[in-house]
């Protein structure tokens, strides 16, 4: 991933500065496509002391078990092998979905973002970090280079980016950045904020 998306750490180290205005004590954090849960481990860690619960979902057995190798000494840290459009979300402070959403179906979307709103508490937020597609045609093309020059830079070959690209087909969906944000308004957040772009990838703070 960190060869995949620039500032990937970033982007964690952001979000856990971000998580210390929601988490309260005994606070529960979903870390939805939990990967190998390494961001799920550094919120558990960082809120031990809150006896704050992290919960780490994914659909893939191989993350999961990789994952829970991070859990055996950690009381405050679960991982689940889930889907998250089905999965009964507990009441929750703060939702994580980084580089989620865009491998879920567009048409379940929605229903996943509707029932997510409705397990925060009021106040608690949702952090979406997505791949985007761009509304100007041109804008778009220049930074899909530039994003290629970035993969090239982090080791890929041509074949391998092409390879990659090809796996992708009708797996990866990514919207408009303007059509996330239309969409977490619809589900019920308030007025969602950018608070990271770097070429085509977005991350968005939206408060419930």
């Amino acid at each position: 991933m960190r060869k995949s998306i620039p500032n990937y750490d970033k982007g964690h180290s952001l979000i856990l500065e971000i998580s210390e205005f929601f988490i309260k004590q005994e606070s529960v954090i979903y870390d939805i496509g939990c990967s190998n849960g390494e961001l799920t481990h550094q919120l558990a860690q960082k809120y031990a002391g809150k006896k704050v619960q992290a919960v780490g979902i994914d659909c893939e057995e191989n993350f999961i078990k990789a994952a829970k190798t991070r859990s055996q000494s950690s009381r405050n840290l679960k991982f689940k092998k889930e889907n998250a459009t089905e999965y009964k979300y507990k009441t929750c402070d703060l939702v994580i979905l980084y580089y989620t959403l865009q491998f879920i179906q567009i048409e379940k979307r929605a229903n996943l973002l509707l029932s997510l709103c409705r397990s925060l508490k009021k106040g608690g937020g949702l952090l979406l970090f997505e791949k985007t597609r761009q509304n100007n045609p041109r804008a778009n093309d220049i930074l899909n280079q530039l994003y290629t020059d970035f993969k090239l830079n982090s080791g890929y070959t041509g074949n391998e980016i092409v390879a990659k690209a090809r796996s992708l087909k009708g797996v990866l969906e990514p919207l408009s950045t303007e059509q996330n944000l239309e969409l977490l308004e619809q589900t019920g957040f308030s007025n969602p904020t950018i608070i990271h772009k770097t070429l085509c990838f977005d991350g968005i703070l939206a408060i419930k």
